[in-house]
């Protein structure tokens, strides 16, 4: 509930903000995906931070090298611009990053996330 509030005290900092999006969404979540060919539901919430602070949204990519040691990627899901999108369109890029991120080192996802907790209405 504080979330946007936060945002705009930091507004003139050099801030990143992390959102933890590939886990199961509350039953509130407005975004129907194809994810893995399954509709899934996902949170619209970081979506409304990107297109109202006009911030870039990344997917972040943990690979496991070998015991211990890890590289963390970053990828690109969305470059502000003055241009308008389509609702869905930043969580659409995120999902489709999320999933080959999952099909390159599967057992690096935690399927205890369940994402499909809650079944599409």
């Amino acid at each position: 509930k504080t979330v946007f509030k936060t945002i705009i005290s930091k507004k003139k900092e050099k801030t990143y903000i992390a959102i933890v999006c590939d886990q199961s969404p509350g039953k509130d979540a407005t975004l129907l995906i194809d994810f893995f060919n399954r509709p899934t539901l996902f949170d619209i919430g970081p979506e409304k931070l990107v297109k109202a602070f006009n911030y870039p949204a990344v997917c972040i990519k943990v690979k496991r090298i070998q015991r211990g040691q890890y590289h963390l990627g970053v990828d690109l899901v969305f470059k502000p611009s003055n241009e308008p999108f389509q609702e869905g369109d930043v969580m659409k890029a995120y999902a489709q990053k999320l999933e080959q991120s999952i099909r390159e080192q599967p057992e690096a996802w935690l399927w205890s996330h369940r994402r499909w907790k809650h079944s599409p209405g």
